[in-house]
């Protein structure tokens, strides 16, 4: 079992059309935060995507954003 993982709605069309040939891959969709500002003007796009997604990840997480010390 696979979860594949978008990070923008291009790479989330790949996934789900990967995701069609078995069984055992499960898209997920996301916009991952470097190229959030690419959909601000966008936006009920992506929700509209987000609604219908399985699974919802790459919300703006990062490492270099997040420090733990």
């Amino acid at each position: 079992m696979v979860w594949a993982q978008s990070t923008d709605i291009d790479s989330h069309e790949r996934v789900e059309k990967v995701a069609e040939q078995s069984e055992y891959i499960f898209p997920s969709f996301g916009v991952l935060l470097w190229y959030a500002y690419e959909y601000v003007d966008r936006f009920d796009e992506v929700r509209k995507l987000a609604e219908e997604a399985l699974m919802i990840g790459e919300v703006g997480l990062v490492d270099s954003y997040l420090r733990i010390i």
